[in-house]
C-alpha cells in the first residue's frame, strides 16, 4: 500500500470529523490549531486508522501528532504497517 493511499484515507478521515465543511485539509495542515479538531475526534482518527493498517498507537505516539502529516507518518513507519507492506521473501533463494 502506497503513502499516497495512506494520505487519502486520513485526508478523508479527518475531512468526516470535522465541524467546518469548509476548510480545506493538506498534510500540512495542523490538527487542532488550523481544523479545531478535538479530542473526540482525535480518538476516532485514532481507532479507524488503527483499524484500517492494523496498527497500533500509544497514548506517547497520538500526543506528538500536530499534523495530517504527522498522522501519515505515523502509520507509515509503524513496525506493523511497514511488515505487511513488504513484498514476500522469494521462494527460490
Amino acid at each position: 500500500m502506497s503513502v499516497q493511499t495512506v494520505a487519502d484515507f486520513v485526508i478523508d478521515l479527518v475531512e468526516k470529523e470535522m465541524d467546518d465543511e469548509t476548510r480545506v485539509v493538506t498534510l500540512d495542515s495542523r490538527l487542532r490549531e488550523d481544523l479545531e479538531v478535538d479530542s473526540l475526534s482525535m480518538a476516532v482518527i485514532a481507532v479507524d486508522t488503527e483499524n484500517r493498517f492494523g496498527v497500533r498507537f500509544d497514548l506517547a505516539d497520538l500526543a506528538r501528532i500536530d499534523t495530517v502529516r504527522d498522522v501519515v507518518s505515523l502509520i507509515t513507519t509503524h513496525p506493523a504497517f511497514t511488515s505487511a507492506s513488504a513484498p514476500a521473501p522469494d521462494d527460490a533463494a
